[in-house]
């Protein structure tokens, strides 16, 4: 037959501080929780807000891809040298 005596008051108080201290991580945890979903909905709403602007990227690229090509046709462009006295 197995031997059963009752928790001393000191097994009791640690399971008092026990249950305590798992209360404190659950509320650590649920913490974590909403700052998670938090943070996810804050991606989310960074995703929406990349894809709209996605198209206005898209054509600043393209614009400065003209304007470099631009430039680098005018740098191209031999201009007849000038006299430092502004005479030809």
């Amino acid at each position: 037959m197995i031997d059963f005596r009752p928790p001393s008051p000191d097994d009791l108080n640690k399971y008092v501080v026990l249950i305590r201290f798992l209360n404190q991580v659950h509320s650590q945890m649920q913490n974590i929780n909403d700052e998670t979903e938090r943070f996810i909905t804050l991606l989310e709403k960074l995703g929406e807000v990349l894809e709209e602007h996605q198209w206005g990227v898209s054509d600043l690229q393209s614009s400065l891809l003209d304007y470099e090509k631009d430039l680098e046709r005018v740098k191209s462009i031999n201009l007849p040298e000038q006299r430092p006295d502004g005479g030809e």
